[in-house]
């Protein structure tokens, strides 16, 4: 009984298990098939309210009515729609991609007469391409979506454009005309007494407020008292380097920062904060209120740029100057500079308020743009002579063009101890282009565009403060690097004692620290700078003179997805991130190459060719991978490769013949190694040691230290003599002559001898003589003998012959000259009896050469 009680207990478990199994698997199929209904019903009210918004701003683009404000709204939600619009069909592509993969699964259907598939594969084939036809669906309405919202957007764009335009030109009446001038008093009149209204209104309240009385006034104090004291032992820091003996070039930025915060940079920032402390106490702001917040932010503006001037241009002393001019030139720009950043912060101190809180009348208002549009422009013509753009030579950075020699500049170049510099011809067009455009200001206005004139004068002084903020950056940051680069190179050294005078001038005292590789990396160092720099400044500059910011980023997208070559769609992004991942394997390669060549190759005993070879091997492999990985994040099907593989095997084989040949023959050397780096050959007329086997040629280094450049396919196609090709043993000859009655054996042993007392000698094998031949003049004798380095060879060969020289002499052993009888035949015609003159003469020569033979 109870062995059938468990068993029954046992089956019930088993049967739980087996029902709840099929719950789940029921459950997990349910939720996978709401998991992927749920994004579908997503996108379907996605899709209605898209449409709902499309509709609307469709109207309101041909709405003469609509104001420029809920254009720019609805540009924004539209811009959002295509976001979400883009996400989402990333998204139905990505299932539906799924979706297609499982369809490649199940196969294609069974063709007529085959046998059916079974009822359930069947039934999922259905499904799936209920779901496809779905996703296909939902894509094209995104597509939709995509389309009717760029157009939309377009025609937003548009009118937002022609009515900021309509704007810019629309024209009023002239300050100059008398309808004009006669109404200017009386509203000046007017403008005064709503003032003081204005002022007896609001003064006694704000003054008498809790908040104001309790907290904002002794913040201020406080924040004053704490800002003082830092700003005195700043000028104390400063002192103490501008005394500092050892000049190095990290001071001149260290000094520059200090004098940008004491000179104004603690005042703006005081001036932040009581301003952002007001804004937060305040809860409505009328016309004191709004002349306080003017006058703070005009005050902070104002100090950031007095220091950060003062401490780019330092008018007191251009040893610490970052800026590349000279001392007048600097005393004067500052100066005009804080002229025209006062009349700035006087005219928005007094426009800010009166534009929120009293009403100006348009004769009023026209006449006063115009005072402030002549203000502008006066100040902003301080900044644009010449003379104030005088480049210093020794300054850090100095550029511009030399002048020319025998001027007086010249002259007064050479006395102050450098070569005097102009400004550089594109910034002169530049500063003669913004001054026309600022003197074109005031005629504008007097014509009644006064929109246009304040446009102008507007936008041309944020242009010069946005560019002058530029150049400063990059002041700075070369100065950083110089530093950077000056102090790794002389270390610790004091860099004093590398300048003039002990001056802290990087482009002269240090010039000679950042020659070379320093030198190099400088350059692109600041070229890497200058690229980061002229977007950044060209999106400001853009955005200042009333761009959209959605049309930039537009713009950008634009640009950044790239253009389009047939069926291949290039990006530029894709394209920068092809290049920087080529760099980074093929900088990776050589680290590698480098790493084998330092690490690797000397723990093994590899010869110096194998080490060359398999440096060479890591080397084309590594351009290889580098270039598969560039031409795949681009975006470039490996399949068009081919095809256009196939269509250069043409032109291969015509032009390009030659170069495939040396490049194949190139391989081959590195694989086959008949020719190895450091070999002595001999090709034709030339020989040498082979250097480097490069891609297409070999580069042979002579005795004389020339290189021979020889084609590869060359070494391969003619007679190459290795001279070192299994090791660098060679075998030095030295034929020599003896005369005829020296001893033979006394010579082979004088040889021997002379061979084996050489240390570079070998004595395995050992040196042999051999008897040549009988010569001549002389018994023939050849010394024969081997040494491990062929490199050797000569010198090798030169000291054997002076030591066989030495031993015969001192043998008494004697070398030949060479011996030659000379018989003198006379062929003129005898005379009968003979000639006893001509008899003697040759008898005389015959005994002057007696025969040894």
């Amino acid at each position: 009984m109870p062995a059938l009680f468990f068993k029954r207990k046992q089956a019930l478990i088993l049967a739980s298990m087996l029902i709840l199994s099929g719950a789940a698997i029921l459950f997990a199929g349910n939720a996978q098939v709401v998991a992927q209904e749920r994004p579908a019903a997503g996108v379907e009210k996605h899709l209605i309210r898209w449409h709902d918004l499309l509709d609307r701003a469709a109207g309101a683009s041909v709405d003469v009515d609509a104001a420029p404000e809920s254009l720019k709204a609805l540009r924004g939600q539209i811009d959002i729609v295509r976001q979400e619009a883009m996400r989402a069909t990333a998204s139905q592509e990505e299932a539906l991609a799924a979706i297609l993969q499982q369809l490649e699964a199940l196969g294609d259907r069974p063709e007529a007469g085959a046998p059916p598939e079974s009822r359930a594969i069947a039934d999922q084939r259905s499904a799936l391409e209920r779901r496809r036809s779905a996703s296909e669906g939902r894509i094209k309405q995104l597509d939709l979506i995509l389309v009717r919202a760029e157009q939309v957007r377009a025609r937003i764009a548009y009118r937002l454009r022609s009515q900021s335009a309509r704007q810019v030109f629309e024209r009023t009446p002239s300050p100059a005309a008398w309808s004009t001038l006669h109404r200017i008093p009386a509203q000046i009149k007017d403008t005064l007494h709503k003032t003081a209204r204005a002022l007896r209104k609001e003064w006694p309240p704000l003054s008498s407020e809790r908040r104001f009385a309790e907290w904002f006034l002794p913040l201020v104090v406080v924040v004053s008292a704490l800002l003082f004291a830092l700003r005195s032992r700043i000028l104390r820091r400063i002192a103490d380097l501008q005394s500092a003996h050892a000049h190095r070039p990290s001071l001149r930025i260290r000094l520059a920062l200090h004098l940008a915060l004491a000179r104004g940079g603690l005042l703006g920032l005081g001036s932040s904060i009581a301003l952002v402390a007001f804004l937060l106490g305040s809860d409505e702001r009328a016309f004191i209120g709004d002349f306080i917040v003017a006058f703070l932010s005009a005050s902070a503006i104002a100090a950031a740029v007095n220091g950060i001037g003062y401490a780019a241009l330092a008018p007191g002393s251009q040893r610490w100057r970052i800026a590349p001019l000279c001392d007048t030139s600097a005393r004067s720009l500052h100066r005009h500079i804080m002229i025209l950043v006062g009349i700035v912060a006087t005219l928005h101190a007094i426009e800010y308020p009166f534009s929120r809180n009293i009403q100006v009348d348009k004769a009023l208002g026209a006449a006063a743009s115009l005072v402030a549009d002549c203000l502008l422009v006066a100040g902003l013509s301080l900044l644009l002579p010449s003379r104030l753009w005088r480049s210093d030579p020794r300054s850090a950075g100095s550029l511009g063009e030399d002048v020319p020699e025998g001027s007086a500049l010249a002259e007064a170049s050479i006395e102050e101890g450098g070569a005097l510099r102009r400004a550089p011809s594109h910034f002169t067009l530049l500063r003669a282009l913004v001054l026309a455009l600022a003197i074109a200001a005031p005629p504008l206005a007097l014509a009644g565009f006064d929109a246009l004139a304040s446009y102008l004068a507007n936008n041309l002084v944020a242009t010069v403060a946005i560019s002058g903020l530029a150049l400063i950056v990059h002041g700075f940051v070369r100065e950083a690097i110089t530093a950077i680069l000056i102090a790794r190179r002389l270390g610790d050294s004091d860099p004093s004692a590398h300048g003039p005078s002990g001056q802290a001038e990087p482009s002269l005292a240090f010039s000679a620290a950042l020659e070379g590789t320093d030198g190099m990396l400088r350059f692109w160092l600041m070229m890497a700078t200058k690229f980061l720099l002229l977007p950044a400044l060209a999106v400001a500059l853009l955005l200042q003179w009333g761009i959209a910011r959605g049309d930039l980023k537009e713009w950008a997208q634009a640009a950044l997805g790239g253009f389009e070559i047939g069926s291949l769609r290039l990006s530029i992004f894709d394209l920068l991130i092809g290049a920087l991942l080529f760099a980074v394997l093929l900088a990776s390669t050589r680290w590698l190459q480098g790493a084998l060549e330092r690490r690797f190759f000397p723990q093994t005993r590899l010869t110096p060719s194998i080490r060359h070879s398999l440096k060479v091997s890591v080397g084309y492999a590594g351009l290889f991978i580098a270039s598969l990985a560039a031409i795949s994040v681009i975006g470039i099907d490996l399949s068009n490769i081919a095809i256009i593989a196939g269509a250069l095997s043409v032109g291969i084989g015509f032009g390009l013949q030659n170069i495939v040949n040396n490049f194949v023959s190139g391989l081959i050397l590195l694989i086959e190694r008949p020719v190895k780096a450091g070999d002595w050959i001999r090709v034709g007329e030339h020989q040498g040691f082979v250097q480097r086997i490069k891609v297409r040629a070999t580069e042979i280094e002579t005795f004389q230290r020339y290189s021979i450049i020889i084609p590869n396919a060359e070494l391969l196609s003619s007679s190459v003599i290795n001279l070192t090709y299994r090791d660098a043993v060679a075998r030095v000859d030295i034929p020599v002559g003896v005369a005829y009655h020296s001893d033979a054996e006394l010579v082979r042993k004088t040889l021997i001898e002379a061979a084996e007392a050489h240390a570079a000698v070998m004595r395995i094998p050992a040196p042999v003589v051999l008897f040549n031949d009988f010569g001549a003049s002389s018994l023939d004798f050849e010394l024969r003998c081997f040494i491990p380095d062929a490199r050797n060879i000569f010198l090798v060969a030169t000291d054997l012959r002076f030591d066989i020289l030495r031993r015969f002499r001192n043998q008494g052993i004697e070398i030949p000259f060479p011996q030659r009888v000379v018989h003198l035949h006379d062929s003129s015609p005898r005379s009968k009896g003979g000639d006893s003159r001509n008899d003697a003469q040759a008898q005389a020569a015959k005994g002057a050469f007696p025969d040894d033979r």
